[in-house]
C-alpha cells in the first residue's frame, strides 16, 4: 500500500510538473507571438511614416492603427475627432430598413397623438350626452378627425361656421410627440424623410376620412402637415447635440467656413434671442393670468347663458387649453400695444374695448378691458423695453458673454464694443421672425362674414413686437458705451494731470538748465555771427 501511495504521488507530481511546464510554454509562446506582432506593427508604422509619397490623411490613419505601440499626441486626436465626429453618430442601416424604421416612427407618434385626442373627445361627448339627454357617440370619429386636421393647419367647416383658427396647443403636442420619437428612434436622412412623408400621408388620410367637413385645398393638405413634420425633425436635431445633423453642421459647416469670432457672436446672438423669447413668454403668461382673474365673472356668465352643467364647464375649459398658445400671443401683443380683433364685432386694446353681440364662446369672456390710467398704460408699454434693456446689459457685461466693463479700458478695446452689434442684429432677426410666424398662425376665422378674422393684424403687430427689442438693445449698448467713455475720460484725464504736474515740478526745480540746453537760441546765434 505504501508503495502504491508512493507511486501515485510520484505520478501526480510528475503530471503537475508537466502541466506547469505546458502552461509556461503556452505563456512564453503567446508572449513571443505578441512581441513579434508588436514589433511587426512598429516596423510597419515606422516604414510607412518614412515613406515620402504618403499624404497627411493616410499618415494619420497609420498613426491611429499603431496607437498600441506609439501614443499619439492630443493635437492628432483633436484633428481626427473633428474630422470624424460628424459621421460617427450616423446609424449604419440598410436603405430598406431605414425607410421602414422611419415609417414606423411616424406611425407611433401619430397613433399616440390620435389616441390622446380620441380619449378626450370620447369623455367630452359622454359628459355632454349625459347632460343633454341625447346620444352623441356617432360624431366621435368625425369630431376626433376634425381636431386632428385642424391642429395640422387645415380649416374645417360645418353648416353654420368655418373654423380655421389653429389650436396651437394641439399642434405643439403633435410636434412634441414626433420630436420625441425622432430622438428615440435615430435614423438616417432617408429614414427621416420617410417619417416626414408618412406623417403627411397619415394626415391626408385623416382629411379624406373627414372630407365632409374639410375646407382646405389640396396643396394645403400636402404642405402643412409636411411643414409640421419637418419642423419637428429640425427641433429634434437642434435640441440634441449628439444628433448626426447637429454634428455635421457644427464640424463640417460652421468650423470649416466660419471664423471663431463669427461663431462666437452668432452663438451669443442666439442665446440672447432665446432669453428674450423666454422673457416674452413669461410676460404673456402674467398678462393672460391677469385676464383670467379679471374676466372670470364674464366667462361664468357665458356658461350660465349656455346652460352648461359642471361637467360640460370642466371639459369645455380643458378643450379651450388647446387654444392657450393663441391667447398667450394675443395677450403679449395687447401688452405691446397691438389691437385684438374679433371680426367686426369686437376690438380690444390698451386704449379701447368695444364689442357687440359676441358669439357665446366662454373663453372669449376673458378678453380685457381698456386701461383707463395713462400712467398704468405707460408703465405696461415700458415694461418690455426695460426687461430687454436689462438682458442686453447682461449680455454686454457678463463674464461668460462679452465682459465689456473693465477696470482700466484702453482705446484699443473700442473695437470690442462693435462685436455686440452683430449679436444684437442676430437676436433681433430671430425674435422678429419668430414673432411673425407665431402671429400668423395664431389668427384665423370663426365664420365667413362678421367673424371672418379673429386675432391681431400682422403689419401692426410686427411694429409692436419689434419696438421693445430694438429700443431695449440700443439703449443697453449706448449705456455701456457711455460708461466706458466716462471711464476713459477719467483715466486719461488723471494721466494728463499727472504728466502736467510732473512737467511743472521739473521746470520749477531747474529753470536755467532748460534755457541753456535749448538747441536753437537766436541770441546766441546772432552773437556768434557778429564775432565772426
Amino acid at each position: 500500500m505504501a508503495e502504491g501511495r508512493t507511486v501515485s504521488s510520484t505520478i501526480d507530481s510528475s503530471s503537475q510538473s508537466a502541466s506547469h511546464s505546458d502552461s509556461r510554454e503556452r505563456f512564453s509562446s503567446e508572449k513571443r507571438s505578441r512581441t513579434s506582432e508588436n514589433s511587426a506593427t512598429s516596423e510597419n508604422s515606422t516604414a510607412s511614416s518614412q515613406s515620402s509619397g504618403m499624404s497627411g490623411r493616410s499618415a494619420r490613419s497609420v498613426s491611429s492603427t499603431s496607437s498600441t505601440t506609439s501614443p499619439s499626441t492630443p493635437s492628432q486626436h483633436s484633428a481626427t475627432d473633428s474630422g470624424e465626429h460628424a459621421g460617427s453618430h450616423f446609424p449604419q442601416l440598410v436603405p430598406s430598413r431605414a425607410i421602414w424604421r422611419g415609417v414606423l416612427t411616424s406611425v407611433i407618434a401619430f397613433g399616440l397623438f390620435a389616441l390622446a385626442i380620441f380619449l378626450f373627445v370620447s369623455l367630452f361627448l359622454l359628459i355632454a350626452s349625459m347632460e343633454a339627454g341625447t346620444d352623441l357617440g356617432n360624431v366621435t370619429s368625425s369630431f376626433t378627425g376634425g381636431l386632428i386636421i385642424l391642429s395640422q393647419g387645415l380649416a374645417i367647416h360645418t353648416t353654420e361656421l368655418k373654423l380655421s383658427i389653429i389650436p396651437l396647443g394641439l399642434t405643439w403636442l403633435s410636434m412634441s410627440l414626433l420630436r420625441a420619437t425622432f430622438q428615440r428612434r435615430r435614423n438616417t436622412l432617408l429614414g427621416d424623410f420617410a417619417s416626414v412623408l408618412t406623417w403627411t400621408v397619415l394626415t391626408a388620410g385623416t382629411a379624406y376620412f373627414t372630407r365632409d367637413i374639410l375646407a382646405a385645398q389640396m396643396w394645403q393638405v400636402a404642405a402643412y402637415p409636411a411643414l409640421i413634420a419637418a419642423l419637428s425633425w429640425i427641433w429634434s436635431c437642434a435640441s440634441d447635440q449628439t444628433s448626426p445633423v447637429y454634428a455635421f453642421l457644427e464640424h463640417r459647416v460652421l468650423k470649416r467656413y466660419a471664423s471663431a469670432t463669427l461663431r462666437t457672436n452668432l452663438a451669443r446672438g442666439l442665446r440672447l434671442a432665446r432669453r428674450i423669447l423666454i422673457t416674452y413668454l413669461l410676460l404673456a403668461f402674467a398678462t393672460l393670468l391677469a385676464w383670467i382673474i379679471l374676466g372670470w365673472s364674464s366667462m361664468a356668465n357665458v356658461f350660465t347663458l349656455t346652460h352648461m352643467g359642471i361637467g360640460s364647464r370642466i371639459t369645455t375649459t380643458v378643450l379651450s387649453i388647446g387654444w392657450l398658445p393663441n391667447f398667450l400671443i394675443w395677450a403679449l401683443a395687447w401688452l405691446f400695444g397691438a389691437t385684438i380683433s374679433i371680426g367686426t364685432l369686437g376690438t380690444f386694446s390698451l386704449w379701447v374695448d368695444q364689442s357687440t353681440a359676441l358669439p357665446p364662446i366662454p373663453v372669449l369672456g376673458i378678453l380685457p378691458q381698456s386701461v383707463a390710467s395713462d400712467g398704468t398704460r405707460t408703465a405696461l408699454l415700458f415694461t418690455p423695453v426695460l426687461l430687454v434693456t436689462l438682458l442686453g446689459i447682461w449680455t454686454l457685461v457678463a463674464r461668460r458673454e462679452y465682459k465689456l466693463l473693465k477696470l482700466r479700458p484702453t482705446l484699443r478695446d473700442l473695437l470690442d464694443y462693435l462685436y455686440p452689434l452683430g449679436a444684437f442684429i442676430v437676436s433681433i432677426l430671430v425674435t422678429i421672425t419668430t414673432s411673425f410666424a407665431l402671429i400668423r398662425v395664431s389668427s384665423g376665422s370663426l365664420g365667413e362674414k362678421n367673424l371672418a378674422f379673429l386675432g391681431i393684424d400682422i403689419s401692426e403687430s410686427l411694429a409692436t413686437f419689434g419696438r421693445p427689442i430694438q429700443w431695449g438693445l440700443m439703449t443697453a449698448w449706448l449705456l455701456v458705451i457711455v460708461i466706458v467713455l466716462v471711464q476713459l475720460g477719467v483715466i486719461y484725464g488723471r494721466a494728463y494731470l499727472a504728466s502736467r504736474s510732473e512737467d511743472v515740478n521739473s521746470s520749477a526745480s531747474s529753470p536755467h538748465h532748460e534755457t541753456t540746453d535749448f538747441p536753437h537760441n537766436p541770441t546766441h546765434t546772432t552773437e556768434d555771427t557778429h564775432e565772426h
